[in-house]
């Protein structure tokens, strides 16, 4: 006998269709996302505003304060994200690889970029008392550890880049 001619129809090859679709759209959507991704754009393609360090050490300081921790007695913790954040921030803003460091160098190399007195000395004093909650078991007073977190919050005051505003005479100059 002759073979038969089956026609396919709308619904089956409609499937065929979606399922056709469905991995084209994933393909494009891969490389939309590998592209965007590795350019720092947003939805849109326009580039996305990056944030000033101090402006996420500030947020990252203020999450931290708001988890609570040395209030549930996890001194340790509340250390050792207070260290990142600060490690974080000078690695950023001074080009200084802090997060691989110990307190000591980060001291050393921080003592050769001009920073005053001030800020110098708090921030060590406060890198000591971290070493001494995380390595010595150290419990400080509630007193001891808001202060830890004012100077940490005023050392990344001090010390961020002073802002240029738009239109200044410096801006003009590098035309």
């Amino acid at each position: 006998k002759p073979t038969v001619g089956v026609q396919l129809k709308t619904v089956e090859g409609m499937g065929y269709a979606l399922i056709v679709f469905g991995v084209i759209l994933a393909i494009a959507g891969t490389v939309w996302w590998r592209y965007t991704r590795g350019r720092n754009l947003a939805l849109m393609g326009k580039p996305k505003p990056v944030e000033p360090p101090h402006v996420l050490a500030i947020k990252a300081l203020e999450n931290l304060h708001n988890q609570k921790l040395w209030q549930n007695h996890k001194h340790k913790a509340y250390y050792s994200g207070l260290t990142d954040v600060l490690r974080e921030y000078i690695e950023k803003r001074y080009g200084v690889r802090a997060m691989e460091m110990t307190s000591g160098e980060i001291m050393g190399s921080l003592e050769v970029r001009g920073l005053s007195a001030k800020a110098f000395n708090e921030l060590q004093e406060l890198l000591r008392t971290a070493d001494f909650v995380k390595f010595a078991k150290l419990e400080p007073d509630a007193e001891q550890n808001e202060k830890s977190y004012t100077t940490a919050y005023y050392f990344i005051e001090e010390t961020k880049p002073d802002e240029v505003e738009p239109g200044s005479a410096d801006q003009v100059d590098s035309l």
